[in-house]
């Protein structure tokens, strides 16, 4: 079974501002998120991810941070 990986991106411009999405399943406001895909690094998905919902084109600083949900 493949487990289920979401990757998120922290998008900020010049001035501090950060992008938020308002997601259609909840009405929350979040960073752009998805489930990854098989095959591609987190820098793919969260880049992929961004121009999906925002069709903004981003480019990838640094990993985060890791979390496990359990």
């Amino acid at each position: 079974v493949t487990p289920k990986v979401a990757v998120a991106a922290v998008v900020s411009n010049d001035r501090g501002e950060m992008l938020l999405t308002q997601r259609a399943d909840s009405g929350y406001w979040l960073y752009p998120v998805g489930w990854a895909d098989v095959g591609y690094s987190p820098s793919e998905i969260a880049l992929k991810e961004v121009l999906e919902e925002t069709g903004i084109e981003a480019e990838v600083v640094s990993l985060i941070a890791v979390l496990d949900g359990l």
